[in-house]
């Protein structure tokens, strides 16, 4: 079209497919890193809980616990596969209708467990554990902070 109108609406569609792309990778990537964390803790809850196998329930909290990782692994991986399998006909309502219940999910427990280690290292016990999983908590809070914005502009057509 002479006025422009098709450039515009190709290069947003360009836009939106790079941002979905990046929401992909992101919602994949942490499908693995809660997966690994199932893994980690099913195989040694004391590493992640100290002492926590020293009574029946706290190995079953433990238990529950991975359980739980398992269900965040396979909602982020089950979300990418929506996405993913949405691209070619993606607008913004299904973007925001697929994408911003598990993006503000993941926020929030991202975010709740970076706080939970923040106690534990400055206020509770110092443990390298914490620190490692502030390391990877932090990040994808930040990470999940962004695609949520992106989401809620997406449905809000900004």
């Amino acid at each position: 079209m002479v006025d422009g109108t098709s450039e515009t609406t190709i290069e947003h569609l360009d836009e939106l497919n790079s941002n979905t792309s990046k929401l992909l990778k992101l919602l994949k990537l942490n499908a693995y890193v809660e997966l690994v964390g199932c893994i980690a803790v099913l195989l040694n809850p004391d590493a992640v809980f100290p002492a926590i196998s020293q009574s029946t329930s706290g190995t079953e909290c433990a238990q529950w616990y991975a359980l739980a990782l398992a269900c965040v692994a396979l909602a982020s991986f089950l979300c990418s596969r929506s996405l993913k399998e949405s691209s070619d006909e993606l607008t913004q309502k299904k973007l925001k209708t697929i994408a911003l219940p598990t993006t503000s999910s993941m926020l929030l427990y991202h975010a709740g467990v970076s706080l939970f280690q923040v106690r534990q290292i400055f206020f509770t016990q110092f443990s390298l554990v914490a620190c490692g999983a502030l390391s990877v908590h932090a990040p994808l809070a930040v990470c999940f902070a962004t695609a949520t914005a992106f989401c809620v502009c997406e449905e809000k057509g900004k």
